[in-house]
């Protein structure tokens, strides 16, 4: 009986650990489906929602999807976002696309170019080359604050615009497209 005891333990803790394994599957699992109905909530649903304002514990996911939900709404609500994109960030802070959306909430709050620049910089240091929708939106967003832009930074975003086609540079982001064919 005494013999047989390791043996029980050891089955107890791998029936534990398959247990905790389940339910941590089961809560990313809906975590993944709120993540995906965030962006299908109406105004009206999110604010109240985030009426209490954002949960200790998330995923950096989750925080993003509410950031990004809270740039949609009409009017929308860049406080909220920033809190959440910096939640985010927190949690992941090698996310080379939600540097770049941070930098987006902090345009639409008027903050200091430095802190815009510092963004947009960690974006491109995580992320220097987007997949083509990233690329075009960061180009655009980039594109909104070219002239407070430091030297070194426009350098990496002119990398990247390299990438993409002359005339939709041309038409979507006239003041890189200008510094690109400056001899």
């Amino acid at each position: 009986m005494i013999a047989d005891l390791p043996r029980f333990l050891v089955r107890l803790g791998i029936a534990l650990l398959m247990l905790g394994l389940s339910v941590w599957s089961a809560l990313g699992a809906i975590n993944q489906a709120d993540i995906a109905a965030i962006p299908q909530s109406s105004d009206e649903d999110f604010r109240a929602r985030m009426a209490a304002g954002l949960p200790r514990s998330a995923s950096a996911d989750w925080y993003a999807a509410i950031a990004d939900r809270s740039m949609s709404l009409t009017p929308p609500d860049a406080e909220l976002a920033l809190n959440a994109y910096q939640r985010s960030l927190q949690l992941e802070d090698r996310n080379g696309v939600y540097w770049a959306a941070y930098a987006d909430a902090l345009i639409r709050q008027n903050a200091s170019m430095d802190t815009i620049a510092q963004a947009l910089a960690q974006s491109y240091s995580h992320l220097p080359i987007g997949d083509l929708a990233t690329r075009h939106w960061r180009l655009r967003l980039a594109e909104s604050v070219w002239a407070g832009l430091p030297d070194g930074l426009k350098h990496r975003i002119a990398t990247e615009a390299g990438l993409v086609e002359l005339d939709w540079l041309r038409t979507a982001c006239p003041n890189i497209h200008a510094d690109q064919t400056r001899p």
